[in-house]
């Protein structure tokens, strides 16, 4: 699949008319199919991605990866990283792991964050009765069993 994309973005035509291209590290690695500015973007670096699933494992992704593999990989995003004309990242955390675990140039890492600004709209409906939303793709990671315990011990209280 990875070879695929990169064929498709290599095939755009006209690609000095582009200003820049942002390259989502997960998608992309190390490879860089087009001509001109790359600007790679995540919200976690690959030292963070390894301490996360080493203390809670649970990630079948991870989980699926060889040491080996592990390593290449996480070699090829530091390179994308490193090489990129702008590394932005989600938050000042992992601005600070891609410089002192990666050694990507300070001046060219910088916190974006994820999302859009959210438009203030006043509340449609009563709110001292809560609503909960648990949001996460990898149920073990995420503790989606302890997220389940809190909301059956909330329940008698807001039923």
């Amino acid at each position: 699949m990875l070879t695929r994309l990169c064929d498709s973005l290599r095939s755009v035509r006209h690609q000095e008319q582009v200003d820049g291209w942002i390259a989502l590290s997960y998608a992309l690695g190390s490879r860089k199919p087009v001509r001109g500015k790359v600007a790679s973007l995540t919200d976690v670096s690959p030292a963070q991605i390894y301490e996360m699933n080493r203390a809670a494992p649970g990630s079948e992704w991870f989980n699926q990866m060889t040491s080996d593999d592990w390593r290449a990989h996480s070699r090829q995003l530091v390179r994308l990283h490193r090489s990129a004309y702008a590394c932005c990242v989600a938050s000042h955390w992992t601005a600070r792991s891609m410089v002192s675990d990666h050694g990507v140039d300070p001046a060219r890492v910088h916190v974006v964050g994820l999302g859009h600004d959210i438009v203030a709209v006043s509340p449609s409906r009563n709110w001292s009765v809560p609503r909960f939303l648990f949001i996460g793709r990898d149920w073990q990671r995420k503790n989606g069993d302890a997220v389940i315990r809190a909301f059956a011990r909330l329940r008698p209280a807001w039923p």
